[in-house]
């Protein structure tokens, strides 16, 4: 009877080895331990407990990647529970997202990155981790607050001359805002090097192309205002009669008194301006019918 007991004694204690064998739970992970060796066992765990101590979160994950087909799925989670704090972490989170084919992690990692950049005021930073990320939603919303920034603060100017040399010739095609926020950088540069044809093409450019979001028209057009009461026509009359579809756009608008509330002009100011820039147009469409003439 009592070697009975003994017998059903151990065999309560070996069914009990089995179980904690085929679930362990620590540290907020949990382990199925089907088919898994005594060795990837003590990895797993020790790997875990290396888990929040500071600086040692990349030899977790390689310890993670010792034990395979599971070590992946704890590389993931160890990567979730990362914060890319800085720009270096965020470069080593990448590279082991990229280690291990990590594709939804990496994406974290580089959205998570553009909205701190963008909380911090650094928008050529915030640009370039979107980008990566091709988090379209969030790039159209930095790209649009850039864009009210840029036609209203003359210091954000060199921030967009940032985010076009960052991101050269690239063809935005899924962000029309990037595209016209790219070609406004250019359109700065060539106002800034005197280079004024290229400012006139330019000009029309982003009105034919739609790229101008119809907001800013006001903006655009009396920032041609300079160009137009120089004594040597800049727009010939072509270009200038497309100016002046433009402005009898803005000013036949349902919308016009917000066009120029975004222009920053109150409606006094506002109609001031526009009654010049439209002398200024018939003025210069003389002067180019002069040239045309001669």
């Amino acid at each position: 009877c009592r070697c009975c007991c003994y017998m059903l004694l151990l065999l309560l204690l070996f069914s009990s080895f089995l179980l904690i064998l085929s679930v362990v739970s620590f540290s907020g992970f949990i382990i199925c331990r089907s088919g898994f060796t005594l060795r990837e066992y003590f990895l797993l765990e020790y790997g875990t407990s290396l888990i929040g101590e500071d600086g040692l979160w990349q030899v977790a994950a390689k310890y993670f990647a010792a034990c395979p087909p599971f070590g992946s799925h704890y590389i993931a989670q160890l990567l979730e529970t990362e914060e890319p704090d800085t720009e270096t972490k965020a470069l080593q989170l990448l590279s082991v997202c990229d280690q291990y084919q990590l594709t939804n992690q990496m994406n974290t990692v580089q959205r998570v990155m553009g909205a701190k950049k963008f909380a911090q005021l650094r928008p050529v930073s915030s640009v370039y981790w979107l980008m990566l990320a091709q988090d379209v939603t969030r790039l159209s919303q930095v790209a649009d607050r850039l864009i009210d920034q840029c036609v209203t603060e003359e210091s954000t100017v060199e921030d967009l001359d940032g985010v076009a040399e960052h991101l050269g010739d690239q063809k935005f095609v899924f962000s029309e805002k990037l595209s016209f926020l790219n070609k406004y950088c250019e359109l700065q540069q060539y106002r800034k090097n005197k280079d004024y044809s290229r400012v006139a093409e330019l000009t029309l450019q982003l009105f034919s192309s739609k790229l101008a979001p119809k907001r800013l028209w006001v903006h655009l057009l009396l920032d041609t205002l300079p160009l137009l009461e120089r004594s040597e026509p800049v727009f010939n009359a072509e270009q200038t009669f497309q100016l002046m579809e433009c402005l009898e756009t803005v000013l036949l608008s349902h919308r016009h008194e917000e066009f120029m509330a975004n222009a920053a002009l109150d409606k006094k100011t506002g109609s001031t301006q526009l009654s010049k820039l439209s002398m200024a147009l018939t003025a210069n469409l003389a002067k180019a019918f002069l040239l045309c003439n001669e």
